[in-house]
């Protein structure tokens, strides 16, 4: 059903409940004046106070009907934020009712790096299906709704989604990152150890804790990136490889060029709206 007919229809009720008090009302009294009993006698303004509590009912029930049909033309046209995303509308975890708690939100940010938790910087003005959608002065953040936050990791993920990354009905071509931390080698930093001097982006250690120096690689679901990821990534079954090679142009993770090449998830930025954008958990 084309839901933005609904308010239009709604409202056409009303206009017709609207003006039956009016005849109704004036028929009655024309009625009483006709026979004889003026306004004041004891047919007229019995009548005419039934019409009117009639009357009220009727556009009360038509307003319900008015505040229902605009209620769902805004759900349905992605005018509001119950989806997850900024945008009001999800690329994947498409059934709400089965995946309310994390959704897959498209488009783009300018602001480098996704590994650190940060707050929005364009207060969420972004998407791939906003008024700005390649998110122009707005970070990875910005694309989920208040509520939400850019999943933190294969953990984050799993206490979210009852299927992981599976069941999620991704389009073509479309990746979506998280805050996950990486040692190399497709390794994902979901360890303890925080201190080690072996914990770098470069060294493929395994047992490392997630932190800004464990920066390799972006790690997320989709329908595009290397499959190959270690079992240390959980539930999460895709991610970047060296320099998002994996995951389209896009995707910019070589930040200034002044880089080690294992620190893509500290400098990466989307400047488009396609291909993906970031997994949103909610808080």
């Amino acid at each position: 059903m084309d839901m933005s007919f609904a308010p239009r229809a709604a409202f056409s009720v009303l206009a017709a409940v609207l003006s039956l008090p009016a005849c109704g009302a004036r028929s009655s009294l024309e009625g009483d004046l006709g026979a004889g009993s003026g306004m004041g006698g004891s047919g007229g303004a019995p009548a005419a106070s039934t019409h009117a509590a009639s009357s009220t009912s009727a556009v009360s029930t038509a307003s319900a009907s008015i505040a229902a049909s605009s209620s769902a033309a805004s759900s349905s046209t992605g005018g509001g934020t119950s989806s997850g995303c900024s945008d009001g509308t999800r690329e994947g975890f498409l059934d709400e009712a089965v995946y309310p708690l994390i959704a897959a939100c498209s488009g783009g940010w300018s602001i480098p790096g996704i590994l650190t938790a940060t707050a929005p910087r364009c207060a969420h003005l972004a998407g791939n299906d906003s008024a700005n959608p390649t998110g122009l002065r707005c970070g990875a953040a910005d694309l989920c709704a208040p509520g939400f936050h850019v999943c933190a990791g294969a953990e984050d993920v799993a206490r979210r989604s009852p299927t992981g990354c599976e069941g999620a009905q991704f389009g073509p071509d479309l990746f979506f990152a998280t805050r996950q931390g990486s040692t190399g080698c497709a390794i994902c930093a979901t360890g303890s150890l925080e201190d080690s001097p072996s914990c770098t982006g470069c060294s493929c250690a395994r047992g490392c804790a997630t932190s800004p120096l464990t920066a390799n690689d972006l790690f997320g679901c989709g329908s595009m990136g290397d499959a190959r990821v270690a079992a240390s990534c959980g539930v999460l079954d895709r991610f970047s490889n060296d320099l998002c090679g994996a995951i389209g142009s896009m995707w910019n993770c070589r930040g200034d060029g002044s880089g080690d090449g294992c620190d893509e998830a500290n400098v990466v930025t989307k400047t488009s709206d396609k291909g993906g954008g970031v997994l949103c958990c909610a808080d």
